[in-house]
């Protein structure tokens, strides 16, 4: 499905959802407003490109991404990335 920068923004100016019940949504509006796959139809097993996608954190303890590619993530910590690391 193809949406428009304009209905985008339209969508989520108006939403008040929380955060928590709101980001799988808003994930997926972007993918389509960007025109990439979903999640689920680029890895129906989950295992490269998921949300929730449980993961060891760097300094011990166990997390969780809100919405994970791995080949994005590889590029995010690779010594040689130029790919900047959001922070916070």
């Amino acid at each position: 499905m193809s949406l428009s920068v304009t209905e985008f923004v339209r969508r989520w100016k108006i939403n008040s959802l929380s955060e928590r019940s709101g980001s799988q949504s808003h994930f997926i509006d972007l993918c389509d407003m960007l025109g990439q796959p979903h999640p689920a139809a680029a890895d129906s097993a989950g295992e490269r490109y998921a949300f929730d996608k449980p993961l060891n954190k760097v300094y011990g303890g166990k997390g969780f991404a809100d919405d994970i590619s791995e080949d994005d993530l590889k590029k995010r910590i690779s010594p040689t990335s130029t790919t900047p690391v959001p922070s916070g």
